[in-house]
């Protein structure tokens, strides 16, 4: 009997317990929700003045937006985006100091469709945008002052249309559009040649590892190609500078073959962010970006290439499930899908140091740009003050100090790795210092 009556009361103190961890729960998370929405909130109760917050103290005091604060808003928004290129933008690549531009090399030549019709995102979430307001790489660049040769962009503007642009189809125009007359008109705009190339993919729909034609879609575009081909051959140009619009590290073997001077990974800008890039191009602003993934020569080469895609039982139709056609067509089973994930955690760069120390790749002949990499216009001098690391010192006292003039985000001053060893080529940050 008193068995009976411990299990009940271990029971009732059981399910008081779990009330009360779900009532706090409840109270946190509304409490939290409601600081985040205060201004949200506030107006909702009618609670107005000097105190309250409506869409931003800090460009309104009383807690409404007039035309005035509303303005004063959206201009900060462009800010942001444009600050976000400035400070993410990747500098993999510049022979010879190509980049920044001078003052005087604002005679320049766009190529490629990204050129007048980058991908600014994903089609995931997101809303709408005014296209009076969207900043293609032409527009950033006439905004900061660049002549740009209109004679191209008249041939694009008259070509026939390019493929559509997909996760499998690049979609560049037909390099037969640089005709005769079109490409006469480099000479009076060859300080630079300014080359864009767009990949695209979204959420439910990744890039194909290889096209139609049989291509892989992280290397060059036989049109691509083509552009590549045509500015080398015309001889017209003194320096030849790539936007990479892709959120992809493509493979880029190919730049001492079209003697290609600078590379900049811009991603996908935004509607409003490419001005901070070309702010970057010209040298306003210091290139602090690094890059998040590893660049190798050859993909085929990598671990995960042969075991990436789009896997799917074939014998499990009874446990999938259907989905309706969000193009008004005809509801699919989808059966279970797997990939096989035999890497295990040698995943990216860690695949690729792992490798290298135990003999199994050549580092060098294999990765092109490693993780972390990212190039600076900025100089520094630097000196180790503590003794070298070791399992008993760590870490070291490294004082850096910026000897550049430009505008430097501190993220560059952050991440430079201790290195007193000059190169082409940063040491990648995961490996500038042994660890304990």
């Amino acid at each position: 009997m008193a068995q009976k009556e411990t299990s009940s009361k271990s029971r009732r103190w059981l399910g008081l317990s779990g009330a009360a961890v779900l009532v706090a729960n409840l109270v946190l998370t509304g409490t939290t929700i409601a600081f985040q929405q205060e201004g949200e909130v506030n107006h909702a109760l009618g609670i107005e003045g000097s105190d309250a917050s409506y869409g931003g103290t800090e460009f309104s005091a009383d807690g409404t937006l007039s035309d005035a604060s509303y303005a004063k808003y959206i201009e900060a928004a462009y800010q942001f985006c444009e600050q976000e290129e400035e400070e993410g933008s990747v500098l993999l690549y510049n022979r010879n100091n190509a980049l920044p531009l001078s003052e005087s090399e604002r005679n320049v030549t766009v190529f490629g469709r990204g050129s007048i019709d980058p991908v600014f995102r994903s089609t995931a979430g997101g809303s709408s945008t005014n296209p009076d307001y969207q900043k293609t790489p032409v527009d950033a660049l006439q905004d900061a002052g660049f002549n740009v040769n209109q004679t191209v962009l008249d041939a694009y503007a008259s070509a026939a249309a390019p493929k559509e642009r997909s996760v499998s189809s690049v979609g560049e125009y037909d390099p037969a559009l640089f005709t005769g007359s079109v490409t006469d008109s480099f000479a009076s705009y060859g300080d630079v040649a300014f080359v864009t190339l767009s990949r695209f993919a979204t959420e439910g729909n990744d890039l194909a590892m290889v096209n139609d034609e049989g291509k892989r879609m992280l290397e060059l575009d036989d049109n691509e190609k083509a552009i590549f081909q045509k500015i080398k051959d015309s001889g017209k140009f003194k320096k030849t500078v790539v936007l990479l619009n892709s959120v992809f590290a493509m493979e880029m073997d190919w730049l001492d073959e079209y003697n290609v001077d600078a590379g900049l990974w811009v991603g996908n800008p935004g509607f409003y962010g490419m001005p901070g890039a070309i702010r970057v191009v010209t040298g306003e602003v210091n290139p602090s970006g690094h890059s998040a993934d590893t660049f190798v020569y050859d993909l085929t080469a990598a671990p995960y290439f042969n075991n990436i895609g789009d896997f799917a039982y074939t014998n499990a139709d009874s446990v999938g499930y259907t989905v309706a056609s969000q193009a008004g067509g005809d509801a699919k089973l989808v059966p279970p899908h797997f990939v096989n994930y035999v890497e295990g955690i040698y995943v990216g760069y860690k695949f690729y140091e792992t490798a290298a120390a135990e003999g199994l790749i050549d580092y060098d002949k294999t990765v092109q740009y490693p993780f972390g990499h990212g190039l600076s216009y900025t100089t520094f001098t630097q000196q180790i003050d503590s003794p070298s690391p070791t399992p008993a010192v760590w870490p070291v006292r490294t004082p850096c100090r910026s000897t550049s003039t430009r505008r430097t985000p501190m993220a560059a001053l952050r991440r430079l790795p201790p290195t007193s060893s000059p190169s082409a080529r940063p040491t990648p940050l995961s490996r500038a210092l042994p660890r304990p």
